[in-house]
């Protein structure tokens, strides 16, 4: 072949003349245009889902049921300012307590719906803090430390609850997520912090609860 390169493994012949450095880059220059090609007409179609206004949010949440509907996460988040928007919360929810592709995209979109997630969180909260499913709170959690101040005092209340339950799990998670919290909306939480990074059985807990005292309060703390 010398100094021509032919792609002959998957069928494709490089061009003739073409050096094998020179058909990488064509091939990737391809694969540039295609996903700027792929990008845009994406966006037009996202234009035409959004376009419908608020009947398009009943269909948005039908169509919520791959791991990988990602897309449609993405035009519910878009859709948040909408009064039909709160019919997507439990769905959007279901999917926040799994692990799959989706998580990201549903998070995004609960984020932007603000307070008004807020009494459907703390109810999945409750739920999951009755099933001792450590996994769902961490997740549940995550959303509810990601709200604004003036949606999170709930959030944090819930988490310093959440500190006394007998799932070691649950109470790392919630001293996590006073940590993700921070100021000035996770104050309230700092005695129990300080009552479990001095006692709590599990050093796992006593660690987190650590960690969340000294950005709470500038505290330096070690595990003993």
């Amino acid at each position: 072949m010398g100094g021509y390169w032919h792609k002959v493994e998957t069928g494709k012949v490089g061009t003739l003349g073409m050096t094998q450095h020179e058909f990488v880059r064509t091939e990737a220059l391809h694969s540039v245009e295609n996903l700027q090609k792929t990008y845009a007409s994406y966006m037009v179609a996202l234009k035409e889902v959004l376009d419908h206004g608020d009947e398009i949010v009943p269909i948005l949440v039908d169509a919520l049921v791959d791991k990988r509907a990602n897309p449609i996460a993405k035009a519910l988040g878009l859709m948040m300012h909408s009064p039909s928007a709160e019919k997507a919360f439990p769905r959007l929810l279901d999917w926040l307590v799994v692990q799959s592709p989706l998580y990201p995209d549903a998070l995004e979109a609960l984020v932007r719906a603000g307070d008004r997630v807020v009494p459907v969180l703390i109810e999945r909260i409750e739920s999951a803090s009755s099933a001792g499913d450590d996994e769902a709170i961490r997740n549940l959690l995550d959303l509810g430390s990601r709200l604004d101040d003036g949606s999170v005092s709930a959030v944090v209340l819930k988490a310093i609850a959440l500190l006394e339950h007998e799932n070691p799990h649950i109470r790392e998670a919630a001293a996590d997520a006073l940590w993700r919290v921070g100021l000035p909306s996770g104050l309230a939480a700092t005695d129990k912090l300080a009552e479990l990074r001095a006692c709590d059985p599990s050093e796992s807990v006593r660690k987190a609860c650590g960690e969340a005292l000294e950005r709470l309060g500038g505290m330096t703390v070690t595990v003993s």
